[in-house]
């Protein structure tokens, strides 16, 4: 029974990994990348405090600019001209 269960998740990871990959490779070929503070390096999303019993803060949809650049209410679909693509986002 768990051992079903793992082999799903290992295989529905497997799945998302070959996704990831494609699309990394789709990026990079054709050199755009989606140019929103969303996937900056430089975006800091903002967290609420929430109700949960597991992590007591979930994401906002808001956040702010390490560069100074609009740094109230800025949402991830906002861009400015200090955009770099993040790796980690």
């Amino acid at each position: 029974m768990v051992s079903e269960q793992v082999i799903k998740l290992e295989r529905e990871n497997e799945k998302l990994k070959r996704m990831v990959a494609n699309l990394k490779e789709q990026y990079e070929n054709n050199g755009e990348k989606p140019k929103c503070c969303e996937y900056c390096e430089h975006f800091v999303r903002h967290y609420l405090r929430t109700n949960s019993t597991l992590t007591g803060y979930g994401a906002s949809a808001y956040g702010h600019c390490e560069m100074g650049n609009g740094t109230k209410q800025r949402t991830g679909d906002n861009r400015c001209r200090y955009f770099e693509f993040g790796e980690n986002k």
